[in-house]
């Protein structure tokens, strides 16, 4: 039996906007060695005022709704090892209740008009079972959708091979409801201990035969290979990805337009681990080939942290600390609208964590945008000044 609370707002003063939500968790189960069932359900209230626009754009309206999501699920074997069977039937339900918005009260406040029902509900059902066995792990899966008076099927498979020295994976599925075929396969080789490397491949095809025009396959390709110095990994990789459609970010702006993209590729180097005792980097850094829309050409993260457990003071092992200084960078990004290009500056944060563990409880605090950066990820909507977070959490079983 699990159950778990949680309520987080937050206000505005300056620019305009906030809100809250109060979210409610329950889980019961029974396991067995050789069977297990559970059943879950989340649902949270959420309220957003409106958050206005500082561009030419529509402001964001305000919002109250409720989303519910439930299962249940019935298991039969051991998915380490021998046969498995796994049943799922879930339902996620979204019901709106904010204010209606007139045309009169629409152009005075510069937001939408209503013009749909805002009540809606989805149900899915997975049956899935494979066999495990050694170096070998096999398993298939069919996946059944049902909303708005329609069905869409989805079965699949994945093939996985492990062994000392790597992993390989095979994986396709017949999507129904995007009307797509796709298949993934991915290796990864440690030939030694501080040496390894990465590969994955995906393509995607169109799945409707009928329809006109059909869309283009996209294949997308990544390769990663790394050295370990010390107790840190040094790495780098290459991407690419076909043609694709990006479809606009109309929730935020109704006058953002879908475009295609051409090939794009880019390379990412990054730098995770211990330096000196615990005493820790993360340096992840991002380069595309070229400016895109609606996506940056350079994003990067930079985390030093400490991360310790003083096992000279507690040798049970029972209290740790992680502090980390965080810095995180993202280049402008350019949104195309019907006659002009709007452009989301460049921009840079600093944030702190500081988390003490006791036994299987963390108390946990953190400052997001320290300096009070004020900047925009989408043109025209600011981003919060200095936030704090802070809570506990903790595990628990009989």
């Amino acid at each position: 039996m699990q159950a778990a609370g949680q309520q987080y707002s937050t206000t505005a003063a300056r620019l305009g906007g906030g809100g809250d939500a109060l979210s409610l968790l329950v889980r019961a189960g029974v396991a067995r060695p050789r069977w297990s069932v559970d059943a879950f359900l989340n649902r949270t209230q959420q309220t957003r005022t409106i958050q206005p626009t500082f561009g030419s754009g529509l402001s964001l309206p305000d919002f109250d709704a409720s989303h519910r999501l439930a299962y249940l699920r019935a298991g039969l074997g051991n998915r380490a090892g021998g046969a498995w069977f796994q049943a799922i039937a879930s339902n996620m339900r979204l019901a709106e209740t904010s204010r209606r918005t007139t045309i009169a009260d629409a152009l005075s406040r510069r937001v939408v008009t209503d013009t749909t029902d805002t009540t809606t509900s989805r149900s899915q059902f997975l049956v899935s079972g494979g066999y495990s066995r050694g170096a070998l792990r096999a398993s298939a899966h069919s996946r059944i959708r049902s909303f708005g008076g329609e069905t869409f099927h989805s079965p699949g498979a994945r093939v996985e091979l492990t062994n000392a020295l790597g992993l390989a994976v095979l994986s396709s599925e017949r999507d129904g409801f995007r009307g797509m075929n796709r298949v993934d396969a991915s290796v990864r080789l440690a030939p030694l201990p501080s040496v390894a490397v990465a590969g994955a491949v995906s393509r995607s095809t169109d799945g409707d035969a009928g329809l006109e025009p059909r869309r283009p396959g996209v294949s997308a390709v990544r390769i990663e290979a790394g050295v370990r110095l010390l107790d840190a990994w040094l790495s780098a990789g290459y991407f690419t990805r076909d043609t694709a459609f990006l479809p606009s970010p109309l929730v935020l702006d109704t006058a953002y337009i879908p475009q295609a993209s051409g090939r794009r590729s880019g390379a990412f180097g990054a730098f995770r681990g211990r330096v000196y005792k615990d005493i820790g980097v993360e340096v992840v850094a991002t380069r595309w080939d070229s400016a895109a829309f609606y996506q940056p050409r350079y994003q990067a993260r930079s985390e030093a942290n400490l991360n310790t457990r003083w096992i000279s003071r507690f040798p049970s092992g029972n209290f740790g600390v992680k502090a980390a200084l965080i810095y995180d960078y993202r280049g402008q990004a350019a949104f195309p609208l019907r006659t002009r290009v709007s452009i989301a500056e460049a921009s840079g944060t600093v944030s702190a964590l500081l988390e003490i563990r006791i036994l299987r409880a963390v108390v946990s605090y953190q400052v997001r945008n320290i300096a009070g950066e004020l900047y925009q990820i989408v043109p025209g909507f600011f981003m919060p000044r200095t936030i704090n977070f802070y809570g506990v959490r903790w595990e628990f079983w009989n």
